[in-house]
C-alpha cells in the first residue's frame, strides 16, 4: 500500500486540482466504499479518506454521504463524476501523444499561402520546434485554394490545410487563425507616392503586380466597380519577393498583405496606397479532417498562430 504524498503548493491558491485525488474520488464513486477505492488503487484507506476530505475543502461542499462502510454521491458528487472523467481522460491523452512525440518522429504535414509561409511561419516554428524538438514539420508545397488540397486533407496526405478560401463540408473541421488587410503599395520615389488617395484609374496606367489569385479576386470585389475590374491590368507573379522587389524598385503597384508589406514600409522603401471603399481583409482559416482527432501537434501549432496574431 501506498500515500498520497501531499502537494507542493496549495490547490486553493493555485486554482489547480490534483489530478490523483480525482482518480481517488472516481473510484471511490464507482465502488460506493474508500476501501474498495484503496484497494483498486493500491492505497491505504487513510490516504483514500484524506483525498477525499482534501477535495471537499477544495469544493467547500460534501462530495458523499457515509453511510458506515459504504458510502453514496451527494448531487454535488453526482455532478463533478462527468467531470473529472472528461479530465482524466484529456489527461491521458494528453500523456499518450507526449509519448509518441518524445518516442518517435512525428510529421506535421501543412500545406499553407505563400503569405502565410513568408509572413507567420518564421515567427511560429522556432516556438513549435523547442515544444517537438523530435518532430517534423513538414511544409508541404501545392496551391491551397486548389480543390485538390481538400481531397489530400481527407485522404491523410495532409494533416492540416491553411487557406484564404473557407471550405464548407460536412466531413471537414475549420478554425479561423489570422486575418489581414490587403492595400496597395508603391516605392518611396514612385510618383503615386504623392498622391494622398488614388482610383482605379491607376491601374491603366500601372500594372498591379500580385502572387495570390485569392487575394487580387479580394480586393477587387471589394474595392473596384464590374467595369473598373475588367479593365484593371494585373500581373501574376511566381512569389511575393518578386512582387515586393519589383514594386521596390518602381515597376507597378503591388498588391499586398500589411503583415507582408510592414518591413519595407518601415524602412521606408514602400508606400502605403489610400483607396477609398471598404476594407479588403481576408481571414486564413486552417482545416483539418473530421474523421480524425487533431494531434497535440498541431494544436499546439495552431494555438501558437493565434498567439503571433494577436500581437
Amino acid at each position: 500500500m501506498s500515500v498520497l504524498p501531499p502537494p507542493t503548493s496549495s490547490p486553493v491558491e493555485s486554482g489547480a486540482i490534483d489530478s490523483r485525488r480525482l482518480q481517488v474520488f472516481l473510484a471511490a464513486a464507482q465502488t460506493s466504499s474508500f476501501v474498495a477505492a484503496a484497494d483498486r488503487l493500491n492505497l491505504t484507506p487513510s490516504a483514500v479518506s484524506h483525498a477525499i476530505k482534501t477535495l471537499e475543502e477544495e469544493f467547500d461542499c460534501n462530495l458523499f454521504k457515509r453511510h458506515g462502510p459504504r458510502v453514496t454521491l451527494t448531487r454535488a458528487g453526482m455532478r463533478l463524476t462527468p467531470l473529472a472523467e472528461e479530465v482524466l481522460n484529456r489527461m491521458a491523452s494528453l500523456r499518450k501523444e507526449v509519448a509518441i512525440v518524445q518516442g518517435n518522429p512525428r510529421k506535421l504535414r501543412v500545406l499553407m499561402p505563400e503569405t502565410f509561409s513568408v509572413t507567420m511561419l518564421p515567427r511560429v516554428l522556432p516556438d513549435f520546434m523547442e515544444c517537438f524538438p523530435m518532430a517534423i514539420f513538414e511544409p508541404v508545397l501545392g496551391d491551397s485554394e486548389d480543390d485538390r488540397a481538400l481531397h489530400q486533407l481527407m485522404s491523410g496526405e495532409l494533416d492540416l490545410l491553411l487557406t484564404w478560401q473557407a471550405r464548407s463540408s460536412p466531413d471537414v473541421v475549420r478554425r479561423d487563425l489570422v486575418q489581414d488587410t490587403l492595400g496597395l503599395y508603391v516605392a518611396g520615389f514612385h510618383a503615386l507616392a504623392r498622391r494622398p488617395q488614388v482610383d482605379a484609374t491607376v491601374f491603366e496606367q500601372q500594372p498591379m503586380l500580385a502572387s495570390c489569385a485569392t487575394s487580387v479576386r479580394c480586393f477587387l470585389e471589394r474595392k473596384l466597380t464590374p467595369g473598373q475590374r475588367q479593365s484593371a491590368r494585373v500581373w501574376h507573379l511566381p512569389g511575393i519577393e518578386a512582387v515586393r522587389e519589383l514594386a521596390r524598385v518602381g515597376q507597378g503597384i503591388a498588391l499586398l498583405s500589411e503583415r507582408a508589406a510592414s518591413k519595407l514600409v518601415a524602412a521606408g522603401q514602400l508606400v502605403h496606397l489610400e483607396m477609398s471603399g471598404p476594407r479588403a481583409q481576408m481571414t486564413c482559416a486552417a482545416h483539418w479532417s473530421g474523421q480524425t482527432e487533431l494531434s497535440w501537434a498541431a494544436e499546439v501549432f495552431l494555438s501558437l498562430v493565434e498567439m503571433v496574431a494577436q500581437e
